[in-house]
Order: C-alpha cells, then structure tokens, then sequence
C-alpha cells in the first residue's frame, strides 16, 4: 500500500512538473555564445517561432544569469519580458514592471522609480524611454503591463483598453514651456503664432514683433511625445527644418549661445525662471502664451495657471497599465497618486515644479 501511494505521488509530481505553463518572448536570432544548461534548461529558442521560451518560473537568480551571458539589447528585451510574465508571486513589496515611459516625463518618471523602490528589496522596475502612443500599443498587446504617457487615450486607443482590462490613471500636469534666449525682444505669442513658427510657416522674429533675424526652431529628441502633442493640439505638422536635441539641458545650452532659438521645455527644466519670488532671467526666457480667442490674456506657465488649465499649453500626465496581469502594475500607480509621505509620487510632481492632481498640495502662484 505504502509502495502505490509513493508510486502515486511521484506520478502527479511528474504530471505538475510536465504541465507548467511555457511563456515566450519574440527575439529575432539568440546572439553568439549564448546557450542554456543546467538550472537554465527550461529556457529554449525556438528559431522557427524566433521567440525566446521558458518553461516555468524565473526566478531572480535565473535572470541574473540570463542578463550576464550578453548585452545584446533585444535578448535583453527578451529577457526582462520572460521575468516579468513569470514573475507571479506579486505583492505590495515584491514584483517586477518593464515600464514604458515617454521621455518627455522620464525625470519625474526616475525619481518616483527610485522612491518607491526604497526599502523594497524584492522589487525591481526598469524604465525604457518610448513615444506615448507606442507605449500604449505595448500595453494593449500585452508587450508590457505598465506605461507613463502624455495626452491621454484616443477614442479608439480607450475603447479598446476597456476590453483588455487595462486603466489610465491621470496623475499629474506639465506644460509646454516655450523658451527663447534672454535677450530676445519677444515676450509673448499667441497661441496660433506658436504653431506657425513651429512648423515653419513663420520663419522670421521680425514677423512676432522681434529684431528682424531667421528663427532657428529646436525641438526635443524624436521619441518625446510632445511632438505629437503639439502637432494634434495646434493642428500643424512641426517643421522639417527643425532640428533635434538630445536632452532639454542641451536644448537651454543651444538657446543661450543663439539668440535666434526657440525651442520648448518641461516646467521642470523652466523652474528657475518661474520662481515668482527669484526668477533666473539669465539663461533663458519663458514666454507668455495667449490663446487665440479675443481678448485673452497672455499667460506663463506657473503651476497655479497650469493647475486652473488657464495656460493654454498644458499637458496631461498618466499612468496606463493592465489591472489583469499581476499586482504590481495597480501598486505603482497608486503610489503615483499617494501624498501622505514627502517621498510620495505627488511630493516628487510638487517639488520638481510640477502640477499634482491632489488638491492637499499647494500650488506656486
């Protein structure tokens, strides 16, 4: 008897150990040198599929080793969605997100990472930079489970979010802060001039009530989705003549050596000239914007205006995640929204000049 219940339990151990789940991740080719053994023999490549295999579980120790064989990025890729899809044993302190971060908000993005990870050992989130409206694609198509985007959903980006269980949560405001150099005679636009200069239809400062010299029009890195925004916002396409800058530090630099420049920032980068008690007047200067109706008047971008939506070019900050594939996605975005510690998300939006959405906060005026 003793014999067929030890039989027995071997068999269904067996049978478990048979019927775990396989989860893979598409990859073009495995790079050279790397190969799978030992406690690594339940990940395979499938080269007819191209897709990276794990039967199973990776557990933390698994990925350290599968990281180390190579640097190749995709097999990296590859590998951060086989940990993260296998990674079930989620809760408050413990998991792992891939998330997608529009690298118009990639610094407050990083700072609130590195706090919420404070005093978690056994979680882990990796941030890689991607335009908003791929990084919602990703989400829908289950590439990732977590996003941080500007602008919102489409109508039809929504709809389809509705069925595949996956929320957009908005947590914080930004705002287009158009920058010129100091000296520059201009000191506000409106709102129809910010697009016409932008896609190049005014191409002369001559033409806004400047010293008459060409606009030299910079823009941010191509991946920043503030492109699309400004384009869908002012109904323009940006112009092919304007040139690209790799970070907003780069794009002040450029500004205060060319005194034809314009360009735009975050309220982050612009918060040494809205300080309404001490404004720094010496790098850059933000301009005031007017909307086109009759009769507005011209505004800055402070974070009182941004917050009341009477500067006319803010931007809607949010999270986007899939709220049926594991716990960890709903966790960070709650600590988005949370203000009850100074390392809370909505301190870390306050304190980088951003707009929180929690009333509690109180705004620069």
């Amino acid at each position: 008897m003793k014999k067929q219940l030890v039989l027995g339990a071997l068999i269904v151990a067996l049978h478990l150990a048979g019927c775990k789940p396989e989860t893979s991740a598409k990859l073009e080719s495995l790079p050279e040198g790397v190969s799978f053994s030992g406690k690594l023999d339940k990940v395979r490549y499938d080269a007819t599929q191209k897709a990276l295999i794990v039967k199973g579980d990776l557990t933390m120790e698994d990925y350290n080793a599968l990281i180390a064989m190579s640097g190749d990025y995709e097999y990296r890729r590859a590998i951060d969605r086989l940990f993260e899809w296998t990674n079930r044993g989620e809760s408050a302190n413990q998991g792992y997100i891939r998330a997608l971060v529009d690298p118009a908000v990639h610094q407050v993005v990083k700072q609130m990472k590195q706090n919420f990870l404070s005093g978690r050992a056994e979680a882990m989130i990796e941030i890689f930079p991607e335009k908003s409206r791929k990084a919602v694609a990703a989400v829908l198509n289950e590439e990732v489970r977590f996003a941080v985007i500007i602008g919102g959903l489409k109508p039809e980006e929504l709809a389809e979010a509705q069925k595949k269980s996956a929320q957009v949560s908005r947590f914080g405001r930004d705002a287009i802060c158009v920058v010129v150099h100091p000296k520059n005679m201009v000191d506000e636009l409106r709102l129809s001039q910010v697009g016409e200069i932008f896609s190049g239809q005014i191409t002369n400062w001559g033409a806004v009530g400047g010293k008459p010299m060409n606009i030299r029009v910079l823009l941010p890195h191509e991946q920043d989705g503030r492109r699309d925004f400004l384009e869908d916002t002012l109904g323009i396409k940006l112009s092919d003549k304007a040139e690209a800058t790799v970070t907003e530090a780069q794009l002040l630099e450029t500004i205060l050596k060319d005194s034809s420049a314009i360009g735009f920032v975050s309220m982050t980068s612009a918060k040494p000239f809205l300080n309404p008690k001490e404004p720094d007047a010496t790098k850059f200067k933000v301009l005031a914007i007017r909307a086109n109706e009759q009769g507005a008047k011209a505004v800055l971008p402070y974070q009182a205006l941004v917050a009341q939506s009477k500067y006319p070019l803010t931007v809607d900050i949010y999270s986007f995640f899939r709220t049926n594939l594991g716990n960890f996605p709903p966790i960070f975005s709650a600590y988005m929204h949370a203000s009850q510690k100074e390392t809370d998300g909505q301190f870390v939006l306050n304190a980088m000049g951003l707009v929180p959405t929690r009333v509690q906060i109180q705004l620069t005026e």
